[in-house]
């Protein structure tokens, strides 16, 4: 069994997510690729959070790619949150998503007072009325209540932060537009991106696990399960598919599993140097929230996975969490204030201050 640090370990994760060295910027949509999409509950957010890994920063990049060449899907994915996706990775995405049951539970049902017969025939006239075009969610009710006859249909779509649309998303099904004003659109994806085939579930999952685990690895099934929004018992069977391409590792202790084809890489893995700002619902700092006990002090965890599921932006010093940041705007570049969680020495503040400048933001 292989044997590993924790710092090894770090140091490996945030290699493969390009915050040790930034990939060049015409690499922009395989970084996105690689650590399985950007969150986008702020668009801000995600934008950041893709500039922070690449060279040259473009403030139009994602922009540009979600209306224009359609490169990138924003919809709801991993965990049922906002996800920009490479389009190449759509189909897997969808494969297995589309393995996701937990809407067709009883408790579910009840919950958002609807039966499986009103949620098929919700989502199947949902399907019915979207196309290339970009709907409203309020012009989406008013369709769905017309052509169902039923009003309360279309009350349902109006409620809540989209739960009962998420299910056709998960099946390939709905997909975000451009926004009309502030609201925002949603499109047919087989109609806004051209015909996509999703990839069967079996193999779409394994696909998932590889890319997670070589981005977010070594891990445990119970971590993709949790990674992925799906059953602990569909992830445990997904690892065994995958056991030939498998090898165990021992990281201080704790057991998790890694791709076989990446152990070299992780034996040749160097301590990182230097500073980076991660935005709110960084991919990074998501992936690890299970694991922060071996990132940083156990009891400063709130000042980063803060109540109500909102991830704080954080310092990475030398591959450390060391910290937390605020950005406010005034004349001039926007401002970054940073409170770390233990003394700044001067050559940490100076490197802050150069990826500060380099993400076209000023260190107070």
């Amino acid at each position: 069994m292989l044997q590993a640090e924790m710092a090894q370990v770090t140091a490996w994760r945030l290699t493969r997510h390009h915050l040790v060295e930034p990939a060049p910027a015409r690499r922009w949509l395989s970084v996105v690729s690689a650590i399985g999409g950007l969150h986008a509950q702020l668009m801000s957010a995600a934008e950041h959070a893709l500039a922070v890994r690449i060279d040259r920063p473009a403030s139009d990049r994602v922009r540009r790619a979600l209306w224009d060449d359609r490169s990138l899907v924003k919809t709801w994915a991993m965990r049922g949150t906002l996800h920009l996706i490479a389009r190449a990775d759509y189909p897997d995405l969808i494969g297995a998503m589309s393995t996701l049951r937990h809407f067709l539970r009883p408790s579910w049902l009840r919950y958002f007072g609807v039966t499986q017969v009103g949620l098929d025939r919700l989502l199947s006239a949902c399907l019915a009325e979207l196309s290339e075009r970009g709907v409203s969610r309020q012009a989406l009710a008013q369709r769905v209540a017309r052509r169902t006859g039923n009003p309360k249909l279309g009350t349902f779509l109006q409620s809540g932060w989209g739960t009962l649309l998420k299910p056709l998303a998960f099946r390939g099904g709905l997909c975000f537009g451009p926004s009309e004003a502030q609201k925002v659109t949603f499109v047919r994806p087989d109609r806004w991106l051209g015909r996509l085939t999703p990839t069967q579930s079996a193999p779409a999952l394994r696909a998932v696990a590889r890319k997670f685990l070589a981005s977010y690895g070594p891990s445990t099934p119970e971590e993709f399960a949790r990674w992925l929004g799906a059953e602990g018992a569909a992830a445990k069977r997904v690892f065994r598919e995958l056991a030939d391409e498998l090898i165990p590792v021992t990281v201080d202790g704790w057991r998790a599993w890694l791709l076989a084809r990446d152990r070299r890489p992780l034996d040749a893995v160097k301590t990182p140097r230097g500073a980076r700002l991660l935005p709110f619902f960084d991919p990074y700092t998501v992936a690890m929230s299970r694991q922060a006990s071996r990132l940083f002090p156990a009891h400063l965890r709130t000042r980063v996975y803060r109540p109500q599921g909102w991830i704080a932006p954080v310092v990475l010093l030398d591959g450390r969490i060391a910290g937390v940041w605020e950005r406010t705007t005034g004349k001039g570049p926007p401002t970054v204030e940073v409170a770390t969680f233990g003394r700044l020495v001067r050559a940490d503040r100076a490197a802050l201050a150069r990826e500060a400048e380099r993400l076209g933001l000023r260190l107070r």
